[in-house]
């Protein structure tokens, strides 16, 4: 079986919404009808403006991502290194890595995460964070941020 999901309907839901889940096993109502899968998730993200994610972790998922257009900037929380990643990079993201993000305008990002499943554990915000995700120039400080899970 061959199954399409047509990229007038992926840009029409991401129109209403920034977040779309193309493949897998969802539990949450979104736009766009997807594609069953039980075991994998693959979406894509489309920033109509800068935006800075929630910090959060997976405690399960690895989510594998790639930038398709602009920019992403990265903070890996448990050792308070910032990651710059521009079109065409792909990156993964491993389990138990505490991050926040960040995106300007026009930012494209396909990801893809195993197992699927949502995981996700949000992070308080901190002075630090908020700081930062004030501005697309605003640098991480480099200093190591508390880990708010228990990972050293």
């Amino acid at each position: 079986m061959i199954e399409i999901i047509r990229a007038s309907a992926i840009d029409g839901a991401l129109e209403r919404s920034h977040r779309q889940y193309l493949v897998g096993d969802l539990q949450l109502p979104q736009e766009l009808e997807h594609l069953l899968d039980r075991h994998v998730e693959l979406g894509i993200t489309r920033f109509a403006a800068y935006q800075c994610e929630k910090p959060h972790y997976h405690t399960k998922a690895t989510e594998y991502q790639m930038l398709l257009k602009g920019a992403a900037k990265y903070v890996d929380l448990s050792l308070g290194r910032e990651y710059q990643v521009e079109a065409g990079d792909v990156f993964v993201i491993r389990p138990q890595t505490p991050y926040i993000q960040k995106s300007p305008q026009g930012t494209e990002i396909l990801f893809f995460k195993y197992p699927g499943g949502n995981d996700k554990v949000l992070l308080p915000l901190t002075a630090e964070m908020k700081g930062w995700a004030e501005a697309w120039e605003r640098r991480w400080d480099g200093e190591r941020e508390p880990n708010r899970h228990g990972k050293e």
